[in-house]
């Protein structure tokens, strides 16, 4: 495999590809093709949410784009994207509000390959829900709070408590799964699943207290892993976020810290929950190690090309609260490494607490990083090109003929070719297509040494060299 040298940031596409302002920005790979999908409100389109994939160099409508009820409009009040790890399919769960009620209905969907469909019951909730997937079965959970004074189908059963929910597809219905047995309003959630079948969660009331549980999803009960030890009045959970790193069985979570006193002071903290304990926190502002001043937003996601956790966040000017840039880190086991120079807009990247953060994914097979953020209220995405590939190896059994060639070439294989990364000498990413069958055909690549990485439809991925020189 080939060590890959990270370099500088590049816009995917054209830059603010959306229709007008967007809020609750989500990002996600597919983790079989390589190719990453986005969803967002956009008030350029009614105020609906709308999901966009990249492909063929251009973000195109999934399933006409448009996810959310034709009728909520303005009252649509959160939304979170996630890719079935198993299935594939790429799932929303999203909350609307019908004026003048305060009711909000949490309604799941997902992409069939040709149309969003529901599943299940809409849930009668307020706040924010997260949405979780078994690792070995791709069977879909979903955490929220079900009030009796909402939805009397609940009623008698989640009477005013947080529950997981587990989707059954032969009654197309959410069954209570397992009870959190918390009788308050809860403001957000996050989930994390595990491959030995636990999951994480993160919770944050309206009055700011904060807990952790860890269930399963071969037993209904939840154990508290609270974050109150170490969370207080300068210290929150609101957009946090969750990570599991398998190497080392530890879950990763970020801390967001506040100064009261302070207008523009702002940081993250990252804690590590591991064999029962709570690492890198107790609310100590000496923790150079995991505390990142002037930080907001942030995003953790597992690196599975490098094995590693990896971090993004938005860094603000502390005097004037306005941005600096796009910062992504990465942990060795021992500390923090930053990863790419900071990436600073042309235009001015926006941030609201409540509504956006930039969101960070990873393509595991090829190592592609990207990140989705708010640029003049309109969304754009990033790539982190390479500086360059070095111990490669080739590893493939492909034919590639002509070798050398004027440009135009064609790759037969000995396996299904699903998706074709072809990479500059410098590393740089300059095609990524999804093929079919065992041979691939491309003309279009001007005179240079390319690097070939060939994913394939079992999964296994291989390695080749290219050279095309003049015509």
């Amino acid at each position: 495999m080939p060590n890959i040298c990270h370099g500088q940031w590049t816009i995917v596409g054209e830059p603010k590809f959306s229709e007008g302002w967007v809020d609750y920005i989500n990002l996600d790979i597919d983790q079989t093709t390589g190719i990453p999908y986005v969803v967002y409100k956009d008030q350029g389109r009614g105020n609906h949410i709308y999901c966009q994939r990249y492909a063929s160099g251009a973000w195109q409508d999934v399933g006409g784009g448009l996810i959310s009820d034709s009728l909520a409009g303005p009252a649509l009040t959160y939304c979170e994207f996630k890719i079935n790890p198993v299935s594939h399919e790429p799932f929303v769960v999203y909350t609307q509000r019908f004026s003048p009620s305060t009711i909000d209905s949490i309604l799941v969907k997902k992409f069939d390959g040709t149309n969003w469909v529901q599943l299940g019951n809409g849930l009668q909730a307020q706040y924010q829900a997260a949405i979780v997937f078994d690792l070995s079965t791709g069977d879909p959970y979903l955490i929220e709070r079900i009030s009796s004074d909402f939805d009397s189908v609940y009623a008698d059963t989640v009477d005013g408590m947080e529950f997981i929910f587990k989707y059954n597809d032969i009654t197309n219905f959410w069954d209570p799964y397992a009870e959190l047995g918390l009788g308050t309003e809860w403001d957000h959630s996050y989930a994390v699943a595990t491959a030995s079948g636990k999951i994480y969660l993160s919770k944050e009331n309206v009055a700011s207290s904060d807990y952790a549980y860890e269930a399963s999803t071969s037993s209904s009960t939840c154990n508290v892993i609270s974050y109150n030890s170490f969370t207080g009045s300068s210290m929150d959970t609101r957009n946090s976020e969750l990570e599991y790193f398998e190497t080392d069985s530890t879950l990763f979570a970020t801390v967001r810290r506040v100064d009261p006193f302070l207008p523009f002071w702002y940081a993250i903290e990252v804690v590590k929950f591991k064999d029962g304990v709570w690492d890198g926190c107790g609310g100590d502002m000496e923790d150079t190690l995991n505390v990142f001043n002037g930080a907001v937003g942030p995003s953790l996601e597992y690196n599975g090309f490098t094995n590693e956790i990896w971090l993004s966040y938005l860094l603000l000017d502390q005097t004037t609260g306005s941005d600096s840039g796009i910062v992504v880190q990465k942990w060795n086991g021992s500390g923090w490494s930053q990863v790419a120079p900071v990436y600073t807009s042309p235009g001015v990247i926006w941030y609201d607490h409540v509504f956006d953060r930039e969101k960070l994914a990873i393509d595991e097979s090829s190592g592609q990083v990207y990140v989705a953020f708010r640029e003049d209220y309109e969304i754009s995405v990033i790539t982190l090109n390479t500086s360059g590939i070095s111990d490669f190896e080739t590893n493939s059994t492909a034919n590639i003929f002509p070798n050398p060639t004027t440009g135009n070439f064609t790759i037969s294989a000995e396996k299904d070719i699903e998706t074709v990364f072809i990479y500059s000498a410098t590393g740089e990413l300059v095609l990524c297509h999804s093929a079919s069958g065992r041979l691939f055909s491309n003309e279009i690549l001007c005179p240079g040494i390319y690097f070939i990485q060939l994913r394939h439809t079992d999964g296994t991925t291989t390695f080749s060299k290219l050279v095309v020189v003049n015509h």
